[in-house]
């Protein structure tokens, strides 16, 4: 009642259209709610919408639309091969505090940190053996080759991501797996298979974040092979839902569709997140102490506004 009175909720419902019992009979659309109607709608939407939301939908591109994501990041999403590849390689950020362990990034797309962390472990343990990270990520590559040909894929204008793409290299290169280094740029589909300076490659190790791949000139092409399954990709594009920002406000504005379990997990770990909107602007200003902004993609510390350092012009 109160949306045909002008209260509230979709102009079509709002729409009064006098009919004459003829202009009725002659409908065909079925407008008109019954007990039929009813059953069709309620079955329709048991079907199809979600009455909850488990950890495993984020990799369900039917999320896509609360993601807001360009074209060009869905059209990458969408190319993955079926079954859709899992996440091999992730890093957590977590930070101890007095409200116990919080987890601020995950990191899913190109996690850095792997030459830092067999370092680290070797230099402070003592012990190379026990990072295993290295070996893993190698017998993901190997599933169904011995000795696969890895093209090393990273942004060539970046010399810390050339530090981590060297070491595995140079790792992969001492067992007989074949490691080249390139950018995306260098990988040319032949309509058979994938290659990079002439050499067939069997899988991607990519270290170059999946947004960007929309400035690529050859991504169609790349596309094309991913999706015809001439290659393997560490990570998959679809790491990418999992990457973004917000993932963790899905999360907390979603806590009734998780179990208890996973509940308690995101309340415990992670930090309350929200989806940034301009008209609580006056809200965010008034706890600026307590707030940080950041963007769903940013990387390395781009553009994060920690609000206790911020003016209110920032």
């Amino acid at each position: 009642n109160a949306s045909m009175n002008n209260g509230g909720g979709p102009a079509c419902l709002r729409l009064r259209v006098p009919m004459t019992a003829s202009e009725e009979q002659a409908l065909t659309a079925r407008v008109f709610f019954d007990a039929e109607l009813e059953r069709d709608l309620t079955l329709w939407v048991e079907r199809h919408y979600r009455d909850r939301l488990t950890l495993s939908d984020l990799a369900d591109p039917a999320l896509l639309d609360a993601y807001r994501f360009s074209p060009e990041v869905r059209r990458m999403i969408a190319s993955e091969p079926r079954p859709r590849p899992p996440v091999i390689l992730a890093r957590y950020d977590a930070f101890r505090t007095p409200a116990g362990w919080q987890f601020a990034e995950f990191n899913c797309d190109v996690p850095g940190g792997i030459h830092e962390g067999a370092a680290l472990n070797d230099l402070i343990l003592g012990d190379p053996s026990g990072f295993r990270v290295v070996p893993l990520l190698t017998d993901a590559l190997c599933t169904d080759r011995v000795s696969p040909a890895v093209a090393v894929c990273y942004a060539s204008g970046y010399g810390e991501d050339l530090e981590q793409c060297q070491f595995l290299r140079r790792a992969w290169n001492r067992i007989g797996v074949q490691a080249i280094l390139c950018n995306p740029e260098n990988l040319v589909y032949t309509g058979r298979d994938l290659r990079v300076f002439g050499e067939k490659v069997d899988a991607v190790y990519r270290f170059f974040p999946g947004e960007w791949m929309s400035e690529v000139p050859n991504l169609d092409a790349i596309l094309s092979a991913y999706s015809a399954g001439a290659f393997r990709m560490v990570n998959g594009f679809s790491s990418l839902i999992a990457q973004s920002k917000k993932t963790m406000a899905v999360w907390h504005e979603n806590l009734d569709r998780f179990d208890p379990g996973e509940r308690d997990l995101i309340v415990r770990h992670v930090p309350r997140s929200t989806v940034f909107r301009l008209e609580e602007m006056d809200r965010y200003l008034r706890d600026r102490e307590r707030l940080v902004v950041k963007r769903q993609f940013g990387r390395i510390g781009e553009e994060v506004l920690m609000g206790c350092h911020c003016e209110d012009d920032e």
